[in-house]
């Protein structure tokens, strides 16, 4: 345990080092783009939104193949997933209802450690009028983002103190203005490996996401104006541990997890948008195998003062009924909720149900 430790310890504190000590050119400052907000400040993970977005090497499984496609190798049971995020604008005579967002998350295990899920979101961004300068008749579209995707995971190595998981998802972004929409195909891939003691665990993890195509966008109504640009793509890399609970149905003796994530972006240096560099931190107790309080911080570690700050504190809950629930068949659910962080530093909140369905 202390060499694989330590391992693991030095090369994670050498992507910090390399991350935070970046030497290439800055990026000329234009924001972030409006997808990157529900595909990831706003995720629809609330358990990964309370740890501070620290998903890559440790997760609830809630939202596996958004906060790493790998977690689906491990689950022993079907399940289900939907979760709301409120609005934050009422509707008015000038701006309609917005900001809501909606995901939905399936996951189904397969025989030989496979797994497979299929998720789906969608954020309202409200509606907007654009007349027609040929024929001067005012037009409503609906603006908004969404995204489907399909994950595939597998169980590489699988004994009683090591595994080893990877997984990929293939899926479809389509962000739209009213103005003209986009689209691409992208894909993310994510590896876990985790050592587990007799009182202790530990685990590092990886995910890279956005891989794939440009995003193409066509305009309506104004030929030839069709363009294209480069995907924000993302790099996580993180490490977590705590200590095991004991499987007494009644024991009161808690279960602590920490988590550490370094996040870069890794586009090219001609990608015009904001660069991408934090350092988050989190922490999880369990009570009675059912109950959980979660907090992190964001740390933003861009050094340009004219960027898009992104940090702060994170929090929620989670808790998941005691045992199975006999409604046909065997299930147990889960309800969790997370605050993080959303664009211009307002608050997020995120409420999730999940169904397990017992073999």
């Amino acid at each position: 345990m202390n060499k694989l430790s330590t391992i693991f310890l030095l090369f994670f504190i050498s992507v910090v080092v390399v991350s935070a000590q970046d030497g290439k050119p800055k990026k000329k400052l234009m924001g972030l783009p409006r997808y990157l907000f529900p595909q990831f400040t706003r995720s629809n993970d609330p358990a990964n939104i309370a740890m501070a977005y620290t998903g890559a090497a440790q997760s609830s499984n809630e939202f596996g193949p958004l906060s790493n496609p790998a977690y689906l190798a491990e689950m022993n049971s079907a399940m289900a997933t939907f979760s709301h995020i409120p609005s934050l604008y009422r509707s008015t005579r000038e701006i309609t209802k917005a900001s809501n967002q909606e995901a939905l998350c399936l996951v189904l295990p397969l025989p030989y450690g496979f797994a497979i899920g299929i998720s789906a979101f969608n954020l309202n961004q409200g509606k907007i009028q654009i007349q027609d300068y040929q024929t001067k008749k005012v037009n409503i579209y609906s603006m908004g983002t969404t995204q489907i995707g399909v994950t595939g995971a597998k169980q590489l190595i699988s004994t009683q103190r090591f595994s080893l998981l990877l997984g990929a998802t293939t899926k479809y972004l389509y962000p739209y203005y009213g103005f003209g929409h986009g689209e691409a195909f992208l894909y993310d891939v994510g590896m876990i490996s985790s050592w587990r003691g007799q009182s202790k665990w530990f685990s590092l993890g990886a995910m890279a996401s956005n891989l794939g195509s440009d995003l193409k966008f066509k305009m309506n109504g104004y030929p030839g104006s069709d363009f294209q640009e480069e995907v924000f793509k993302l790099l996580r890399i993180g490490v977590s541990g705590g200590n095991l609970q004991k499987k007494l149905s009644g024991s009161a003796d808690p279960q602590f997890t920490f988590s550490l994530e370094v996040q870069h972006s890794i586009n090219s240096d001609e990608y015009p948008y904001e660069s991408w560099n934090h350092l988050n931190i989190a922490s999880e107790c369990k009570l009675f195998h059912h109950l959980s309080g979660r907090i992190g911080y964001v740390f933003d570690l861009e050094k340009d003062e004219s960027h898009s700050e992104f940090a702060g504190f994170t929090y929620g809950i989670g808790m998941q009924t005691p045992g199975p629930i006999n409604i046909l068949t065997p299930i147990t659910l889960s309800f969790s909720y997370g605050k993080g962080i959303d664009a211009f530093m307002e608050s997020v909140h995120v409420v999730a149900l999940t169904l397990y369905f017992q073999r």
